[in-house]
């Protein structure tokens, strides 16, 4: 069992930092469309994809890394091939064809590591 009082204030800000992001995309994560990017069971990368009428949420998960692997991209799917999307931590747009055909760079390095990358429906 999570017993919050032993655990040291770091830890503590991390969590309190996922529930505010979770806060944030709640609506779209319940009512969104799920897509399974990269199955966990065949590979050490898990991830997936929500569409809402907003947004696009990417949620990508490292089970392992491999030393010097070369470097990944992921396809999005489900997009509309005309529409116009907005990385909201780099302010660049992208339509939905290049998203779904080349795709996004994948940081795979570092264990246990998670990423999500947020694309605003324009």
């Amino acid at each position: 069992e999570l017993d919050l009082g032993k655990l040291d204030q770091n830890t503590l800000d991390s969590i309190a930092e996922e529930i505010a992001t979770y806060k944030t995309y709640q609506q779209d994560i319940h009512t969104g469309d799920l897509y399974r990017l990269l199955s966990p069971y065949q590979g050490k990368t898990a991830a997936y994809e929500i569409i809402s009428k907003k947004r696009v949420l990417v949620f990508i998960m490292n089970i392992s890394a491999t030393p010097c692997q070369a470097p990944m991209r992921l396809k999005l799917q489900g997009l509309s091939p005309d529409g116009c999307y907005k990385d909201i931590s780099t302010g660049a747009v992208y339509d939905g064809r290049m998203l779904m055909g080349a795709g996004i760079p994948l940081d795979t390095r570092g264990e246990y590591s998670d990423f999500l990358k947020v694309f605003e429906i324009l």
